[in-house]
């Protein structure tokens, strides 16, 4: 049977140490290997003597390709993807909102290129004409309308008069 060599390191795995009162305690969960001791390093040390004595008896049977590769490894893999993933949908969001905004912009350049404001300023003004028309009698003629201003005007004279001379004297 031919094996392909795997560089298996210590460091490539995750190790979790609790403190548990005067206690630690520490594990390789993709290995399952378990270790306490006084102290973390003491800890960290048998956790590695433990996990060479494995290296060992699995290279002696010539089975070094059943030991469980770390996690991490996976993680970063599934993280990758997962960010090349988002980056993708991103950049399609991104593509077709910048496709929406071109067209709704050129869009409205033409109407606003058909708008004329001649137009938009005499509506206006044919709007207060006729509010005007509205507020005057509706039922009298043309004529009737200037006789009543003439006629007011006629009675507010004097006191325009009497305030320009007051104006004048000052």
């Amino acid at each position: 049977m031919i094996t392909k060599k795997k560089n298996i390191q210590f460091s490539d795995y995750d190790i979790s140490i609790k403190k548990k009162k005067d206690n630690y305690y520490g594990y390789i969960p993709e290995l399952s290997l378990y270790s306490s001791g006084t102290s973390s390093n003491l800890v960290l040390k048998n956790l590695e003597k433990q996990f060479n004595e494995m290296v060992k008896y699995y290279q002696k049977i010539d089975s070094l390709h059943h030991v469980k590769k770390p996690y991490k490894k996976k993680k970063l893999v599934f993280l990758k993807n997962e960010l090349l993933l988002f980056s993708l949908k991103l950049t399609l969001i991104g593509f077709i909102f910048s496709i929406f905004l071109i067209i709704s912009s050129t869009f409205l350049a033409n109407k606003i290129q058909q708008i004329s404001f001649v137009d938009i300023f005499s509506a206006e003004s044919k709007k207060i004409f006729n509010l005007i028309n509205e507020k005057l009698d509706p039922y009298d003629n043309k004529n009737q309308n200037l006789e009543k201003f003439k006629s007011f005007l006629e009675k507010i004279k004097p006191y325009i008069n009497s305030y320009n001379e007051e104006i004048n004297n000052r």
